[in-house]
């Protein structure tokens, strides 16, 4: 079947088969029917659309002949005017043909239409859609006369190509030569603004000047400044713009739709969608792509099908906008099936729909499947933009992959987007999320220009990393710079507090949130703090604290805090805490495996084997500890307890060698980590099965000496492994990188990063 499980089962409600039918009969009215036979019978089809193939070729037919009749008009002598030439050129741009408008531009330089200020402003505007900005440039400095139309067109084509500076520079120059800008030119300088404070103080400017000149009232104004400010990150003051427009278009809507789910408030971006739909405005493409956007970041499966079923209503269904939101959707409601489908039905697939797809699985989690299309798309011809690459970054994140990601990195400076803020964003994290936390402060400090996401990228990587005096020194080096922090610089901030028993100051931090800064503490931050206060052993204060915040408490906060409360050995807050986690959520393997470690660690083993049966009447199993190492490009997995592993033989003959040289240094086996009643000479053989131990001696075996050996664990560390893999990086002279699902861990020269504070 081509539908994934979850919408099959959705299949059988009345209330859904309707709508899976008229989306079908929408597709196949308009011959679209290998996506109309998906949706009315819910099987999938590998037939290819003849129809399809046909419209193609009949496309690239008519260009083709319109490409020719550029070509026989030029050189057939046909003589032509500035209104023809004019003409002309617009046609070029829109179809994108550089060399037909080059043509029309050497003809205009041999004839007298070289110094018309009409072909010179229309050359602009083409070399501009062909994103020739050198070219645009040498016509608008050659031009003997400038009108605004000219001087709009460059600075246009500057803020499309997001070179804010030269945008305003041409902005002052046009004042200076006396030119009276007009609503075009507002709203292209408008688009050029930064997403940064200075972005955001010239936007300022520029919105008292369009008062005061009485261009705010026209619809391209105020639809750029409503987007100007969304993308500076104040959404108060889009909504303040949006509610004073005497008249709204569907660009206005659109906009302040899109700005709402830029700023994760979907719900509100899909309220504005209907209340949209309710005072008669059609929605386009761009609208419809928002909405989608907002309905996949709900996770919301029955709204994106409303809206596919919308889109072929209108007749949008089959433009690539709409099916690269579609596929992002769906997606994003876990069905990465229809999402394949989708984009294999795109007759034209351009660098967006490939985006779309790459991005898909590797939120999926298919990294590899992800970079496979990403080759795929190279081949093809087909340039990667900023948001390509963010995609097959976050792809290498998720396998885990720094050889993968260097392969990337190399890939981005070849095609020059190493001067992208968000590539270099993106960049950061994945050094920082696979242990190399230097080469993420290295990228950090190559950028030339840095937004605040970069800092706040930087800071929680350093606070991953356990540094957290390093994550405050940034962020004390973020303020002197004129940034205001946002909620995600403040997780960042006090996960440093956390990682780094600064109790005090992160209270502090946490207060100056609100006091300082005017930002509402979130769910995360509120765990955060729970996180600082349990590590540090003050239990009841995190207690207390849990109980006065203003909403209640999310399964993640309780299972921190049942954490602490087993590492701590407190068996009476941590029922409590398992109580209320179990309460919301019952069938938690977590919670009854840390409800049973707690009671172990407290020798009450009758409880211990009333959660444990607990687990089996509610067939709930106990998730292994497993650990992975790469070597050579190949990724290897260990589970504890294993012994079938085809290099078992000579990993255990490596631990029992190595075993008597860590005691000599000082390595005293940690019993309490063997949660079991038996005897402690059986707990010390368990713990050298543990799975990051068997992956340490497989690269301590397989790798040069001298090496760091960077491990992956899906569950915390256990505090035998902690103490071992200090002593054998001493012992050894190696670097052990560990990323458990709390943190990493630097072990060198016998000492841990986290300074046994973890």
């Amino acid at each position: 079947m081509f539908l994934a499980p979850s919408l099959q089962r959705r299949l059988s409600s009345l209330r859904l088969k309707p709508l899976l039918a008229r989306i079908g009969d929408g597709y196949r009215h308009f011959k679209r029917f290998v996506l109309a036979g998906i949706f009315a019978s819910g099987r999938s089809s590998s037939s290819s659309s003849s129809t399809s193939i046909m419209m193609r070729v009949e496309e690239h037919g008519r260009r083709q002949d319109d490409n020719r009749s550029f070509r026989n008009m030029v050189s057939g002598g046909t003589p032509l005017d500035q209104f023809m030439a004019a003409s002309v050129l617009k046609y070029c741009a829109e179809i994108g043909a550089l060399n037909q408008g080059k043509q029309i531009h050497a003809y205009s330089i041999a004839s007298s239409l070289g110094s018309d200020v009409y072909v010179g402003s229309s050359l602009i505007a083409m070399y501009v859609k062909c994103s020739d900005l050198v070219a645009a440039r040498k016509v608008f400095d050659g031009m003997p006369h400038r009108n605004v139309v000219a001087w709009t067109a460059m600075i246009f084509g500057y803020a499309q190509r997001g070179r804010s500076e030269n945008a305003w520079e041409l902005l002052a120059g046009m004042r200076r030569a006396g030119v009276m800008g007009n609503d075009f030119t507002a709203a292209s300088v408008l688009s050029s603004c930064s997403d940064d404070a200075v972005g955001l103080s010239r936007g300022k400017v520029l919105h008292a000047y369009v008062v005061v000149a009485g261009l705010v009232s026209y619809f391209a104004v105020g639809n750029a400044l409503l987007t100007m400010y969304s993308k500076c990150g104040s959404l108060e003051s889009s909504c303040q713009v949006f509610d004073e427009m005497p008249g709204r278009d569907v660009v206005s809507w659109s906009a302040i739709i899109a700005a709402y789910g830029q700023h994760d408030d979907h719900e509100k971006a899909l309220s504005m969608f209907r209340q949209m739909l309710l005072e008669g405005i059609v929605p386009n493409m761009h609208t419809l792509a928002s909405t989608l956007a907002s309905s996949g970041g709900l996770g919301n499966l029955w709204s994106v099908l409303q809206l596919h079923d919308l889109c072929i209503k209108i007749g949008l269904y089959c433009h690539v906008t709409v099916s690269n939101a579609l596929m992002a959707a769906y997606s994003k409601c876990g069905q990465l099936s229809i999402s394949g489908e989708i984009f294999e039905s795109i007759e034209s697939k351009d660098v967006v729909s490939w985006t779309s797809i790459i991005a898909a699985h590797a939120q999926d989690g298919d990294g590899h499947e992800a970079l496979r299309l990403y080759a795929v798309m190279r081949k093809m011809g087909i340039k990667p933009n900023d948001h390509t690459f963010i995609s097959t970054l976050d792809a290498c994140t998720t396998i885990n992959d720094l050889n993968l990601g260097k392969q990337q990195q190399a890939d981005i400076v070849k095609t020059g987007f190493d001067i992208d803020v968000s590539v270099c964003n993106t960049l950061i994290t994945f050094y920082a999320k696979c242990g190399c936390i230097e080469d993420a402060r290295k990228v950090f400090e190559s950028m030339r220009f840095r937004n605040l996401s970069s800092w706040n990228s930087i800071i929680v990587g350093h606070a991953q990393h356990g540094h957290g005096q390093e994550g405050l020194r940034l962020f004390d080096a973020l303020l002197q710079i004129g940034l205001t922090p946002d909620f995600i610089t403040f997780i960042g901030v006090l996960s440093s507090c956390t990682h780094a028993g600064f109790v005090e100051e992160g209270l502090g931090y946490f207060k100056s949130m609100s006091q300082d800064y005017g930002i509402l503490p979130r769910m995360d931050h509120y765990g955060c703090v729970v996180d600082l206060l349990s590590r540090a052993g003050r239990l009841n204060e995190a207690k207390a604290f849990i109980d006065r915040m203003p909403f209640e408490p999310d399964p993640i906060i309780w299972s921190t805090f049942l954490a602490a409360c087993r590492v701590h050995k407190n068996i009476e807050l941590g029922r409590e805490a398992a109580e209320n986690l179990l309460q919301l959520e019952p069938n938690s393997i977590p919670t009854h495996v840390l409800l049973a470690n707690m009671y172990a660690a407290g020798n009450r083993w009758k409880e211990v084997a009333d959660v444990r049966k607990m687990m089996k009447d509610k067939g709930l199993r106990k998730k292994l500890g497993c650990s992975w190492v790469t070597v050579k490009n190949t990724t290897y997995s260990f589970t504890v307890g294993e012994t079938n592993h085809a290099h078992m033989k000579e990993l255990f003959a490596m631990w029992n060698k190595l075993a008597p040289v860590l005691r000599d240094a000082g390595y005293v086996p940690d019993t309490e980590a063997e949660l079991h009643d038996i005897e402690e000479s059986e707990k010390e053989r368990i713990l050298g099965h543990h799975s990051e131990k068997l992956a340490i001696m497989f690269a301590l075996l397989n790798t040069p000496p001298g090496t760091s050996i960077l491990i992956t664990k899906n569950l915390r560390i256990c505090s035998d492994c902690h103490s071992a893999s200090k002593y054998i990086s001493k012992v050894t002279s190696r670097e052990i990188v560990m990323r458990d699902t709390t943190r990493f861990h630097h072990f060198k020269d016998g000492i841990c990063s986290c300074q046994d504070y973890w």
